[in-house]
């Protein structure tokens, strides 16, 4: 016994078969985009962590800086110094912080 098929069943059979490609190849896109959105949020954090870094690090420079400018034109202008038990070195990762 043959079995054949007319042409709208296998019309019919043929759109089932993209439907349920169509739906797995979304599927899977979905997965793909959403593993790559979270990567990319992940890389993102660790960027923005790395230059809030750099400027609290440019700012704590600027104003060690600041403070050493401020000491050499005390001792350039003739203005007294401040005594000893004011002034005040500390050290914070290696680096020293005048404290005034």
């Amino acid at each position: 016994m043959k079995a054949t098929m007319t042409e709208d069943q296998f019309k019919q059979l043929l759109e089932q078969n993209n439907t349920t490609l169509f739906g797995q190849l979304s599927h899977h896109f979905d997965q793909r985009f959403d593993a790559l959105s979270g990567d990319l949020v992940s890389r993102t954090d660790r960027i923005f962590t790395s230059v809030d870094g750099i400027a609290k690090r440019i700012e704590t420079d600027e104003q060690e800086r600041g403070t050493i400018n401020q000491s050499k034109n005390a001792k350039t202008t003739g203005s007294p110094s401040l005594p000893k038990s004011q002034t005040q070195n500390s050290y914070l990762n290696g680096k020293a912080y005048l404290h005034v």
